[in-house]
């Protein structure tokens, strides 16, 4: 149950944050010189900037007594969403490969999504939608949101050798396959795109609607679910594996001609809501969409030691760097203008394949570049340690305004603290 006391001095401390803001716009500046830029060694230095950023998100939206995370720091009337949360976990979940302390923070994460949990169940789903009450949410459930908390509660147990991580990786799989799998014809695809899939294949649905299968509802089940299936304790191992490998058959198909992704891709259907044909693909192509099909390419070479996988990650870490590392005004800076969430992901891509090519060195540099240059330039004081060290989600051209100064967003600032982290585990590793 919620602590009532608790949820009443995040209200009070809400207002004060709203009466802040409103008077106070103008003191909103950015900040000084800090000194991590004295500091020549990368990995400290970014270390040092993950500490920073992550002390500024838990003042700004995570209120860890509820516990809950708030998705704007100036209104935190309203809980953030189960993605936003997810984030946060992959924060503490990097910070704990540094420093062990954070693993309590990673546990009052996983806590935090207990809100989420779907009603009537020990949680063995996560849906979209805040309740008071832990497990009781009649919320949408979103595959990829609880993907992408089985790869940190992998990771989690790998760090720690504690089952509780693993048992609960497990839950979600058991659920992902059970609930949002879908197996797909073979020749339905050879007949449309004129080329065999090589083997059985399938997907897995965006959410409970069971309407589309979507990139980022297959590269990081695949990720999870190669990796869960190394240290998976309940017989089911190589099962997952073959999920994994047919994920990926069928997430090749939404591979763009110019190496990046379509979003998703929608099917014609009976009454029943089974697949009859294949529709269209469609959608952005966003650098997240990017990021997990390399990491799981990776992932599944490492495991298989087949080529063609490796292939697949290098062409894509390419295309991915062409396409979403555009030219800046600031010159030698790449600017990325999505969210600041897909960029972490595909940076961890991106680190993914350095170990077997250090081409994958000039992409991780570019990002690491730019968001340099976004905190050694736009980095906010803040205004009473309210927004200080906000970074604007273009961490080139600054803050288009004082409305966006003001109105920090979770899934703008969370992954700003994600990617020095990354930056600082990858620099650290490479010595």
């Amino acid at each position: 149950m919620i602590n009532i006391f608790a949820y009443c001095v995040k209200i009070l401390r809400g207002v004060l944050i709203l009466i802040i803001s409103v008077t106070c716009t103008g003191l909103l500046k950015p900040a000084g010189v800090d000194y991590t830029f004295a500091i020549e060694d990368k990995a400290e230095r970014y270390e040092r900037r993950a500490r920073i950023l992550t002390g500024s998100t838990e003042k700004n939206f995570f209120d860890k007594s509820t516990p809950m995370l708030h998705n704007n720091s100036r209104f935190q009337f309203t809980a953030a969403g189960c993605w936003d949360t997810t984030a946060l976990l992959t924060i503490y979940t990097k910070l704990a490969e540094i420093d062990s302390a954070y693993i309590k923070d990673a546990d009052r994460a996983i806590q935090a999504l207990g809100h989420y949990g779907r009603q009537g169940s020990d949680c063995s789903a996560y849906t979209g939608e805040w309740s008071m009450f832990q497990n009781n949410s009649r919320g949408q459930v979103y595959y990829d949101d609880n993907m992408w908390v089985g790869r940190d509660l992998v990771a989690l147990y790998n760090l720690t050798d504690d089952e509780k991580y693993l048992e609960r990786a497990i839950v979600i799989a058991d659920m992902i396959i059970a609930e949002g799998w879908v197996d797909l014809d073979q020749e339905m695809f050879t007949t449309r795109f004129g080329r065999a899939p090589g083997g059985e294949l399938g997907g897995f649905y965006w959410r409970d609607d069971h309407v589309a299968l979507h990139v980022c509802s297959n590269g990081p089940a695949i990720q999870f679910l190669a990796q869960l299936s190394q240290v998976a304790n309940n017989g089911k191992g190589d099962e997952y594996l073959d999920y994994a490998v047919k994920s990926y058959r069928f997430l090749q198909y939404l591979e763009r001609d110019i190496g990046v992704f379509w979003d998703l891709m929608t099917f014609h259907k009976d009454a029943d809501n089974n697949i009859i044909g294949i529709n269209v693909r469609e959608g952005s192509s966003f650098s997240y969409n990017s990021g997990t099909p390399i990491s799981s390419a990776i992932e599944l070479y490492k495991l298989t030691g087949d080529e063609a996988y490796l292939e697949d990650a290098i062409r894509w870490s390419s295309s991915a760097d062409a396409f979403f590392a555009k030219d800046s005004d600031v010159d030698g800076v790449k600017s990325f203008t999505d969210l600041p969430w897909f960029r972490e992901i595909l940076l961890m891509g991106y680190i993914d394949l350095y170990e077997f090519d250090e081409d994958a060195l000039g992409y991780i540099q570019n990002m690491e570049d730019s968001i340099n240059y976004g905190y050694e330039n736009h980095r906010l004081n803040g205004v009473l340690g309210f927004n200080q060290n906000v970074i604007p989600r273009n961490w080139v051209s600054g803050f288009e305004d004082k409305d966006e100064m003001r109105n920090a967003a979770a899934l703008e600032q969370i992954p700003c603290a994600g990617i020095y982290a990354s930056l600082a585990l990858f620099y650290a590793s490479i010595g």
